[in-house]
Formats: structure tokens, C-alpha cells, sequence
């Protein structure tokens, strides 16, 4: 990303804050006219005390007093403007971000970020890009106005003086140069670190059972440990030259401070200057030597966010699904597959070729297969969730058909394979299905599901799920979300596997209580269990 693209990606995140900006700029500049204007009064008043200059010791002590009061005030102000512009530029980033990648294609070629590279960046990388904007850019404008104003005060004491320091400072900076290049490729460097660790500790923190039961415990304590080795060797690297640089700066503007303190000296001995230009002298290259300073530790952090603005740039260009307008078929609707085929790669072999059935409106299908047939595809195209390559997916009903898409997924009620409950009570689980359904509702969904065991445990609907359905078994997960997929409101009921977790008996008493209350649904299971293929009206086999 080259610098105008970055700027200008930068400049459309503030949208919305830029104000708030203007305005914490402004009081970074007010501190500095208060700073600038208590140097003034202690040379004035030093002046004074030593008869050089005429007026009222106690005037100048209180207008003192007012600046240091004025510094602290506008020093509270800033900080509490950039903490509230900084939280709320970061909070605005994660929520278009984040519905940016909810309402991104699924299965497309850019779905490669993991998860937990996904979190890393949502909030490390949103982090690093607001307080670019909405800290570091204010005190850098503010740290430059500082400088500008007290070399135009310094050159007005003493112009030498002034050309020296102006000579000195960009020495300094130019010195540290060389290494920002290689700072940027090594914050590249620990950002990719960083994501891989935490998605290391992501995987095996979930998939702790199997490190267990292959004896893979240790090794993959040991994995994380040397990516954490590794990754500081980076980091101290890159720390290296930033150290560096910032000493080469230092040093120059050490050069400079030692410059000023000598001419004053200097002056002071041969009577060209006073003691009160003196205490000027020292305390003005202080306000060079500071903002010079600071300069350099900014560009540094310039150089660390290009890396997060590169991160945040490709989840940005994630591509939207286009969804309009829902389009609802009255019940009973079917499903037609005409002559389909679909690859998930352009490169990749054929998931289905030629494929061409019928789901006829109140059927209940039985989809069978080995492993890798198709038969999870046929839902997904079913959900649009992927567009076949050749061919099509349509959706009918007595007065018509409409090509699936987006806007027909909201007729589809899909109950995807195995434990899918997020972390949260049974009752949220069950309102994510319909958030409007009442008690009798839910009690009715989970009777059909064979789940009425809800109502056996010490808090009921309110019973709390731990991560991925902890402390249900396998069985009373999949039916409980089963309940969930019958709230909700739809004519094609789709589940994948439903019954791959159940006894026979379960099964058997599931499979009644569907066909019992599918009224005018249409319903497509894929399955393996010869139970559950035996009991439904038609079978479609993609072996």
C-alpha cells in the first residue's frame, strides 16, 4: 500500500470524527500557547528580579500561575477528547467490519482468514488504526506547531542560535531514516506472528479432547512456546531499530540542547544576553528538543499501523452477498435442481456434475451418499449460500418458480450437521429460531425434537450452555437445536444428519413427531442411518 492509498483509507475511517479531531488539535494547540507563553513570563520575570527590565513581579507570578493552570486543564481535556474519540472511532471500525464479513460470501476465495486471525485483527489491528487517527495525528500536528512556534520564538532571541538547531535537528532525523524500511517489513512480520499464535491457542483450546487422546499435549504446549520464541526474536529486532534510531536522534539533539546552553554561557559572559534570556534559551530548545523527539517516535508508529491498515484493508474487500428484498412462497413450496454442476474452485473437481432431481412440495426426502458425494452441497446451493457453475437451483410453488438466491433463503429452515449451540441459556438458543416465540411455542418445538429432557433440568429454558453445548450430551445438543430450526418460519425444512447422535428409539419417535407436525413443509434430510432413510417418502442417492 503506498503512502496516498494509505492516507486516504486512513481519511475516510475518520468520517464521523474529524470534528472531534479539529477540536482535540485545537486544545493541543492551546497548551502550547500557554507553554510557550510561560516561558515568556519567566524570562520577563527573571528579567525583573535581576533590574534588566521594569514592571510588577507579583503581575507576572499570577499570569504564571494562569498558564500552568491553563496547561493542566487543556492537558485533562485532551486526554479525556482522544480516550472518547479513540473508543468510539474503534467501536464504529468493529461493527462495519464486522457486518462487513457477517454479510460476506460464504465459500468464496477470499474466505481464508481464520477466526481467530479475524478476532486478532478486529481488535489489535482497529486498536493500532484509532489511535493513529484520533491520538497520534493530533499530538503530531500539535507536537509540529509546538516546534514551529518555539524555533520562530527562539530565532527572535537569538536568530545563530536558531540556524544551528534547525541544522542539527533534520541531521538527527535523516540518521534514523534508513531503518524505517526495515521496521515496516518486521511489524509485518510480528502482526502474521501474532495472528498464528492466537490461532494456535484457538484450535487446541477447542480441540482439547483430541490433543488428549492422541498423547499431543505436550507437543502442542511446546508448538506454542517456540512461536512465542520466535516471534519476540522479532520483536526485539524491530525494537532494535527503533532503539536506534531514536538514540542517533537523541544524540543530535543532545548536540543541540549542549549548543544552546554553551551560547548562552557565552553570552551571559560577555554580557551580550541576560539572565532572563538565558532561562528562555534553555527552556525554548527544550520545547524544540521535546517535539523533535516525539516526531521521531511518530513516525515509527506511522510505519506499525501501515501494517493493520493493510490487514483491515482486505477484510474490507471481502465480497458482499447480494441480498434485496426477501421473496416468501406460500406453503407448500418444492425445489428443482436442473441440469447442475459446481466445483468450489475453478480449479477444483467437480462437487456435481450434471445433477438434475425434485423435491416436490410436502415430500419428505431422504438424501444419501458416501462421504464427499455432494450431499452438504446440495444444501448449501439450496441456501445460496454457493451458485452452481452450469445450471440451476430454483424455488416453486402452484403459482410459480424464482431462481434460489439470497432473497429466497428466508422459506429455508436449515438444521446443520452435529452441536452447532452458541454459549448462552437454552431459551437464547431457542429464540435465535424465532425471537418472538412464547413458552407454549418453544415447549411445542421441543416436543417434536424429542427434547421435552429440557424441562427435567434444575433451571429448564434457562438452563446455561457452556461452549459448544458443555454439559449436554451430543444427543441432547443436536436435539435441542433441532427445536431451534423448527421456530423458525419456513416451508423447507433441511437438516443435515439429524438423527446421527440419537439411539433408535430417538430416532424412530423424531422421525414420527416430524412427519406428524411437518403440515405443508417440505423436507430434505441428509442422512446415513438406513432408520431415517426408511421413513421418508422419497430417496435420492449420489453414489
Amino acid at each position: 500500500m503506498n503512502l496516498r492509498d494509505y492516507t486516504k483509507w486512513l481519511w475516510r475511517q475518520s468520517r464521523g470524527h474529524r470534528t472531534g479531531i479539529m477540536l482535540l488539535t485545537l486544545t493541543g494547540i492551546g497548551r502550547i500557547c500557554a507553554a510557550l507563553a510561560f516561558v515568556f513570563l519567566s524570562k520577563r520575570l527573571v528579567d525583573i528580579a535581576t533590574g534588566y527590565a521594569e514592571g510588577s513581579m507579583t503581575e507576572c507570578a499570577v499570569w504564571l500561575g494562569v498558564c500552568v493552570v491553563g496547561q493542566l486543564a487543556l492537558s485533562a481535556a485532551g486526554s479525556r477528547a482522544g480516550l472518547l474519540l479513540r473508543n468510539g472511532m474503534a467501536n464504529g471500525m468493529r461493527i462495519r467490519l464486522f457486518d462487513r464479513i457477517m454479510h460476506s460470501r460464504l465459500y468464496s476465495d477470499d474466505d481464508t482468514i481464520h477466526s481467530a486471525d479475524v478476532i486478532e485483527r478486529l481488535k489489535k489491528d482497529v486498536d493500532t488504526v484509532a489511535e493513529l487517527v484520533c491520538v497520534t495525528t493530533p499530538q503530531a500536528i500539535v507536537t509540529m506547531v509546538q516546534l514551529i512556534a518555539a524555533m520562530t520564538f527562539l530565532s527572535m532571541l537569538d536568530w545563530r542560535l536558531a540556524a544551528i538547531t534547525l541544522f542539527i535537528m533534520p541531521v538527527a532525523l535523516l540518521l534514523g531514516k534508513g531503518f524505517f524500511r526495515r521496521i515496516r517489513s518486521l511489524t509485518h512480520e510480528l502482526r502474521k506472528a501474532d495472528s498464528d499464535i492466537h490461532t494456535h491457542l484457538q484450535e487446541h483450546l477447542r480441540h482439547r479432547m483430541i490433543d488428549a487422546s492422541y498423547d499431543r499435549t505436550d507437543a502442542v504446549v511446546a508448538d506454542l512456546e517456540s512461536r512465542q520464541q520466535s516471534m519476540l526474536a522479532t520483536m526485539i529486532s524491530r525494537n532494535n531499530y527503533t532503539l536506534f534510531s531514536q538514540v542517533m536522534a537523541s544524540a543530535g539533539f543532545a548536540c543541540g540542547y549542549a549548543t544552546a546552553f554553551l551560547w548562552g554561557v557565552y553570552g551571559l559572559s560577555t554580557g551580550a544576553v541576560t539572565f532572563g534570556v538565558m532561562t528562555a534559551f534553555l527552556q525554548l530548545v527544550s520545547q524544540v528538543q521535546r517535539p523533535a523527539l516525539s516526531l521521531a517516535r511518530y513516525l515509527p508508529a506511522f510505519i506499525y499501523t501501515e501494517a493493520s491498515v493493510h490487514r483491515l484493508g482486505l477484510m474490507e474487500n471481502l465480497q458482499p452477498e447480494h441480498h434485496g428484498t426477501d421473496i416468501h412462497l406460500t406453503a407448500p413450496a418444492g425445489v428443482r435442481f436442473d441440469d447442475v454442476t459446481f466445483r468450489y474452485r475453478d480449479d477444483g473437481d467437480c462437487v456435481l456434475r450434471g445433477m438434475t432431481c425434485d423435491f416436490p412440495p410436502g415430500s419428505i426426502t431422504a438424501i444419501t451418499g458416501a462421504t464427499g458425494a455432494g450431499k452438504s452441497t446440495l444444501m448449501r446451493l439450496m441456501l445460496a449460500f454457493v451458485e452452481p457453475k452450469h445450471g440451476s437451483v430454483s424455488f416453486y410453488n402452484a403459482t410459480g418458480s424464482v431462481p434460489a438466491s439470497p432473497d429466497t433463503r428466508c422459506n429455508v429452515v436449515y438444521v446443520p450437521q452435529g452441536n452447532t449451540l452458541l454459549t448462552g441459556t437454552i431459551r437464547r438458543n431457542l429464540l435465535m429460531g424465532n425471537p418472538k416465540a412464547s413458552d407454549e411455542e418453544m415447549r411445542l418445538a421441543l416436543h417434536c425434537a424429542v427434547a421435552e429432557f429440557v424441562y427435567d433440568l434444575p433451571d429448564g429454558l434457562d438452563t446455561e450452555c457452556g461452549e459448544s453445548g458443555h454439559g449436554l450430551s451430543e444427543g441432547q445438543a443436536q436435539r435441542i437445536c433441532i427445536a431451534r430450526g423448527l421456530l423458525r418460519r419456513g416451508n423447507i425444512l433441511l437438516l443435515d444428519e439429524p438423527t446421527s447422535a440419537l439411539d433408535p428409539d430417538t430416532e424412530r419417535t423424531l422421525m414420527e413427531r416430524l412427519e406428524s407436525r411437518r403440515q405443508d413443509r417440505t423436507v430434505i434430510i441428509v442422512t446415513h442411518r438406513p432408520g431415517t432413510s426408511a421413513m421418508c417418502h422419497r430417496h435420492i442417492s449420489l453414489d
